[in-house]
This record gives C-alpha cells, structure tokens and sequence, in this order.
C-alpha cells in the first residue's frame, strides 16, 4: 500500500508537502513498513532479505552459530578427532 504525495492533491503548500513526507516517515517507522517489493525474512518476519540471500542477517548469524555450536560438540564428543565412527 504505496503512500506518497500524488495520492493527496489536496496539498498545496511545501510546509504541508514537508508535513505528509514527515508523517509518512513516522507511521513506515512505528508500523515497520518496508518496500511492499522487498520480500521479509521468514524465520523473524521483521527484516527484509538481502539480495541472494535466504536469511537476514541476524537470523543468518543465529543460525551459523548454532552450526557451529553443533559442529563443536560433535568433535568434543569423539575425542578431539575429525573423523566420525562410522
């Protein structure tokens, strides 16, 4: 639901155009609103994605730590070695 200037003829003066832009900014910002283009995270729903990219980067970073978590524990429990007892 795109806003913008065009959609209010009713303006006339710069002050008022100043106005709308500003109250715009402020309700996109309280209300999170984002490029209607862009397409949100699907894990927090709160930021857009980066291009080629499947995460944003917070859940990204969650989720290569919690790799790396289990990448750990897994070489903990075999003893300090790499290789996995098959």
């Amino acid at each position: 639901m795109p806003m913008g200037r065009a959609d209010w003829p009713g303006l006339k003066t710069a002050k008022e155009h100043e106005e709308f832009d500003g109250a715009i900014a402020a309700y996109r910002r309280a209300t999170l609103l984002v490029n209607p283009n862009q397409r949100l995270c699907p894990e927090c729903q709160l930021r857009p994605l980066e291009p080629f990219k499947r995460l944003c980067y917070i859940c990204r970073d969650k989720h290569e730590k919690e790799s790396r978590r289990e990448r750990n524990r897994r070489y903990q429990d075999n003893g300090g070695s790499t290789k996995t007892e098959s």
